[in-house]
């Protein structure tokens, strides 16, 4: 029995609609939290240092910190039902596999993403990538600290919003790492795949995650890493 002809178009589900939704349900609660707690961290700083002086630019409006609080309690939610998700997959393809070389690929992935640097992580990809896969870790855990210290940040007092601070500028930074990178490299499919259809064309998975691509085609003995080879004509198109 012949084997049948690979299709370099065959579209690969990566995300369900699920995945899809919670994609949008953080981004549209980060945003309002994001920009809440920047200017509660900014009226903290002053306050704290005693730096006071002429009126502010954007004024903090009454009911901020309520807002904030709403804000972040629903992406503590979300955060919450997004790690039973991961939790539940089989392979937990969202955690490091080995953290010494990730996190090396991570950092050429950051220069990379500020312009410093034209490399980017060398390794070939799993279904994610080592700096998705080290910055979801990182979030994690300073989302963690954020939450922590906001539920008792009465109790520990100055000590504790000066760590809530840290960590939500922290989370901050790793946010902006995310959009630095998808603005530097500029993947329409990865963007469609995110936020719309949650699927990938074969041969975009064969050339960006080809140690994915080998689990799907279930091929022991193929190499990990991607071999040199031209375009296809689908992706020269896509380009």
């Amino acid at each position: 029995m012949e084997e049948e002809e690979e299709n370099p178009d065959e579209e690969i589900v990566r995300y369900g609609t699920k995945v899809i939704a919670m994609h949008w349900a953080v981004v549209l609660v980060f945003i309002p939290l994001a920009i809440t707690g920047a200017l509660l961290a900014r009226d903290w700083f002053l306050e704290t240092f005693n730096i006071f002086g002429g009126d502010l630019l954007i004024p903090t409006p009454d009911g901020t910190l309520g807002v904030h609080v709403i804000f972040g309690a629903g992406l503590a939610v979300l955060g919450i039902v997004h790690i039973i998700m991961h939790v539940r997959q089989k392979d937990k393809p969202m955690l490091p596999k080995n953290v010494s070389e990730e996190f090396k690929d991570t950092m050429d992935t950051a220069l990379y993403a500020l312009f410093v640097s034209r490399q980017k992580e060398g390794r070939s990809s799993f279904k994610y990538k080592a700096n998705q896969r080290m910055s979801y870790l990182a979030t994690f855990y300073t989302l963690a600290l954020a939450a922590v210290t906001a539920l008792f940040i009465g109790t520990l007092g100055e000590s504790g919003s000066a760590i809530h601070v840290v960590a939500g500028a922290l989370v901050a930074f790793l946010a902006l790492f995310r959009i630095l990178y998808l603005i530097r490299e500029w993947d329409p499919i990865s963007l469609r795949c995110i936020f719309k259809t949650g699927k990938m064309p074969l041969w975009y998975i064969k050339e960006n995650h080809y140690r994915w691509y080998v689990q799907l085609k279930g091929d022991p003995d193929a190499p990990t890493e991607e071999p040199e080879a031209p375009k296809t004509e689908a992706a020269a198109a896509a380009d």
